[in-house]
């Protein structure tokens, strides 16, 4: 983890979230005042925006969300009860515990933001773009340019028809050529 967030503030953010958002499985409530009522637990917890494959994963959604309203993922395991998970952590104490919450304007949201983490990580990859859609923007780019080119050569050589003259018309003509050979070996 890139960001440690304290007791207090996954806390002050859990009693937070409860008062301003609705969660669409009731339940759900008990496993946060589970979590808040034991603090050695609460110190593994840690709320993400991405499941962890290798570790336990809760994705709890509001009523403001068209996500499912209560998963517990424990490796390749699935559990839909609350009841199920609360024991699962009652048992296995010692183990992370990654919560990923669904809720309206989640990106927005100053709290929630301060508890996420791995924040760096994410806007790094938010900013760059992958490298394939980059490679398709250059050559994008360079067909559009060629593509201006070509046409201003068309022109151009237009105008040497007009006006009799060879010698520009033959230099116009070759690299007419050229630029089209190098617009179909992009295409």
């Amino acid at each position: 983890m890139e960001k440690w967030v304290p007791v207090s503030d996954k806390k002050k953010f859990i009693r937070w979230f409860l008062n301003q958002y609705r969660l669409k499985k009731l339940e759900v409530k008990k496993l946060f005042d589970f979590l808040l009522a034991h603090e050695q637990l609460l110190e593994r917890v840690h709320f993400t925006d991405k499941a962890n494959p290798n570790g336990r994963t809760f994705f709890i959604s509001t009523i403001c969300s068209e996500t499912k309203p209560f998963e517990f993922h424990k490796r390749s395991k699935i559990m839909n009860h609350v009841e199920e998970s609360i024991q699962d952590l009652r048992l296995n104490s010692k183990e992370r515990i990654y919560i990923v919450l669904h809720f309206r304007g989640k990106m927005f949201c100053h709290p929630y933001m301060n508890v996420r983490e791995n924040i760096k990580q994410e806007m790094r990859i938010e900013q760059d773009p992958p490298m394939l859609f980059r490679i398709l923007a250059d050559i994008y780019l360079d067909q559009s340019l060629l593509m201006h080119r070509l046409a201003e050569l068309e022109q151009a050589i237009d105008q040497c028809l007009e006006s009799g003259n060879k010698v520009q018309f033959m230099q116009l003509s070759e690299e007419k050529k050229k630029i089209q050979q190098e617009l179909d070996s992009l295409l």
